[in-house]
């Protein structure tokens, strides 16, 4: 429903109510007058009255629709083209209907047709949402009329090749257009014709000055020399190239891309030692690397002994690994890795904790040295491990696992299994830093110079106390983040948590530095409300015993997404001390909480 007809719906809908209301004030005098004849003049004043009354809602009504008719057409220019430009093609059209004004910015302003997406079958392709698809243009008619509307702007180009003729008039037209495109990305999941191939490769061999960012997934396993040579030599201004394809097509490839130095994503197809030596010989000036791993092959592993990539032009290098851990390690032992700052593995599969411990201590001892005979651990100044466990209920596959490191901090160790974005407080978790997930013991070499720290306790880690924590010098911003599930309570979350809180070895934490504490807390549907996640006195125990709120370099303190239970009259008076300063402390922040409904009164005075 457009916004004019959202008004009209909105008009009349107030004036059926001020009918309805008159008509029941005239049904009420009607039956006054039955009863006292005498006030049929007083019964006509209140019918005039009433009548006055809708007149004048009426005559509102059309000040207010006037009133934003006015703001429309006195928008200004430069706002209402970046709206239109966010709109479907449809939608834009649709726009330039509201109004002379409107059409005329609608068609004469180039931004606004700055974004073109092309489909010619975008509801059988899977990777299109029914968002995306509505987005583009579906017809080489309707591509060029967008072309022309775009004028000399600037443009991003969005393709995706999936049905099965037609394309060599697309790229033909395309092809004039590639010297303005700054975002090209095209998606080929169809077997094009010779003619289709040729002006393709015709497409892709065109200067591009203006292209920043490239990505090219051919799902078919096109040759990509091509697309080499316009990355290389007719784009000097491009940093940014993701590959997605077969690996064979860069086997035979001349092609070394020294001008690409920013952000290199090649995805699916390295299988063995081969594959990532001509990635990197490909991308000789890359800073930032990700290569993905589905499944290795050692049968020609031994052809390279080391990549001709200086390793020390990497600054930042992504193992994304669909195998087993083991897969990843054979990446990194076919990489001289060692020197670069920032490494992270990515794990998308399923493996024991053990397995990743493995890898964890892999990482951290990659490159020890032997002092009287005993090895000393070599601490990378960034290191990440992502677990991502096979979650088989469906619920999670709407969300998104959020990548929580920073290549500016020094240690990034996270082991994370998959959960639902929108099931947890995105405030502060969208403001991490440096996210870990602590082994059992953890050495305390590995906090030295941990600035920021994010602590999880998930019910498959469920052997870690908070009193295991090492002195931490270099903590400024400290997240303790407890989830737990019903038919883990009895060895998980609440447990050793509790149990951390209630002793003094709580206070084996040393945090100087620490100036800002969150304290998050959530449960899944499993959990029931008759047993309490963290009760007010855990709070406090932690709050007031293990980090002393009291110091003056503490600036913020919050709870985060927390379910807060009052079940005995002891709990209550055991935060008296700290709810004092909760209330009257402007450090105190209480996101998202929740009390039992049985003692809401209780909560409502302590809140």
């Amino acid at each position: 429903m457009d916004r004019r007809a959202e008004t009209d719906a909105f008009n009349s809908a107030v004036l059926i109510e001020a009918v309805d209301n008159a008509w029941h004030q005239l049904m009420r005098m009607a039956d006054i007058e039955s009863r006292y004849p005498d006030s049929a003049a007083t019964i006509q004043g209140v019918s005039f009255r009433i009548l006055e009354l809708m007149q004048l809602r009426l005559a509102s009504l059309a000040t207010m629709e006037n009133q934003r008719r006015s703001a429309l057409r006195n928008l200004p220019v430069e706002l209402l083209i970046d709206a239109l430009s966010l709109l479907p093609v449809s939608g834009r059209i649709a726009a330039s209907m509201v109004c002379k004004n409107w059409r005329d910015v609608v068609l004469s302003s180039p931004k606004v047709w700055s974004a073109i997406r092309y489909s010619q079958s975008p509801r059988e392709y899977t990777a299109l949402s029914a968002d995306e698809a509505d987005m583009g243009v579906h017809s080489s008619r309707a591509l060029q009329k967008v072309l022309s509307l775009s004028g000399s702007a600037l443009i991003s180009l969005y393709v995706v090749a999936a049905a099965q003729d037609g394309w060599e008039e697309v790229y033909n037209l395309l092809q004039p257009h590639l010297c303005r495109v700054i975002d090209l990305q095209i998606l080929i999941d169809v077997e094009h014709s010779t003619t289709e191939k040729i002006a393709l490769s015709r497409l892709l061999s065109t200067s591009a000055p203006m292209m920043q960012s490239a990505s090219v997934a051919d799902c078919r396993g096109h040759n990509f020399d091509e697309t080499l040579q316009l990355f290389d030599g007719d784009a000097p201004l491009l940093t940014d190239v993701l590959l997605d394809g077969n690996m064979a097509a860069l086997r035979h490839s001349q092609q070394s891309l020294r001008r690409v130095n920013h952000a290199i994503a090649l995805q699916r197809p390295a299988v063995n030692g081969l594959d990532i030596a001509i990635i990197l010989d490909l991308f000789q000036s890359a800073v930032d690397v990700t290569i993905s791993v589905h499944e290795w092959d050692d049968s020609d592993s031994a052809l390279i002994a080391r990549p001709t990539m200086p390793s020390s032009k990497i600054k930042s290098l992504t193992i994304e690994s669909y195998g087993t851990i083991k897969v990843a390690e054979s990446v990194l032992n076919t990489i001289h890795w060692q020197d670069i700052p920032y490494v992270a593995v990515l794990r998308r599969g399923q493996d024991t904790e053990t397995d990743c411990e493995s890898l964890f201590g892999y990482l951290l001892d990659r490159n020890g040295s032997s002092e009287g005979g005993v090895r000393q651990p070599f601490i990378a100044k960034a290191a990440a491990i992502d677990w991502y466990g096979d979650v088989p209920d469906p619920k999670y596959e709407r969300g998104a696992v959020v990548h929580m490191y920073s290549v500016d901090e020094k240690m990034v160790v996270r082991k994370s299994s998959q959960f639902s974005l929108h099931n947890y407080p995105t405030r502060w978790i969208a403001s991490a830093r440096v996210f870990v997930d602590l082994p059992t013991q953890p050495p305390q070499s590995l906090f030295l110079n941990i600035s920021r720290l994010y602590l999880r306790e998930l019910f498959f880690m469920p052997n870690i106390y908070i009193h295991s924590l090492p002195p931490l010098p270099s903590v400024v911003e400290l997240t303790i983040w407890i989830m737990s599930r019903q038919q883990h309570r009895s060895n998980c979350g609440l447990g050793p948590f509790s149990e951390s809180l209630s002793t003094s070895e709580a206070s084996r934490i040393a945090c100087p530095l620490l100036q800002q504490l969150v304290i998050a807390a959530s449960w899944d549907e499993y959990s029931t409300a008759t047993q309490p996640l963290l009760t007010p006195a855990m709070i406090c125990s932690f709050v007031g015993t293990c980090i002393s709120y009291d110091r003056p370099q503490l600036e913020q303190i919050e709870l985060v997404g927390i379910d807060l239970y009052v079940t005995r009259p002891e709990d209550l008076t055991s935060m008296m001390g700290f709810t004092q300063s909760f209330t009257t402390d402007p450090r105190f922040t209480l996101w998202e909480a929740n009390w039992h409904e049985s003692n809401r009164a209780s909560w409502q005075n302590w809140c």
